[in-house]
């Protein structure tokens, strides 16, 4: 399965920046690109790893609850 490098924008719009077999090369891109946003940059950068693309879009739109705090983290 490859990584998709996705663009995200305001209001969750997906922007499909690029695919890479390999995880390195697809993480090496991700802090490129963030390294050269600016601050007031209205955009993230997320990369994700799928089947195909509808899927990694589709990952990446669905909303995760935040792990339960454990005792010593409260």
């Amino acid at each position: 399965m490859p990584y998709f490098v996705f663009k995200v924008l305001p209001e969750e719009k997906l922007e499909l920046v690029d695919t890479h077999t390999a995880f390195r090369e697809a993480k090496t891109q991700c802090r490129n690109m963030r390294t050269d946003l600016s601050a007031d940059a209205n955009l993230d950068v997320r990369m994700i790893f799928a089947k195909d693309v509808d899927e990694g879009r589709r990952l990446l739109r669905t909303h995760r609850p935040p792990p339960p705090l454990e005792e010593w983290e409260a």
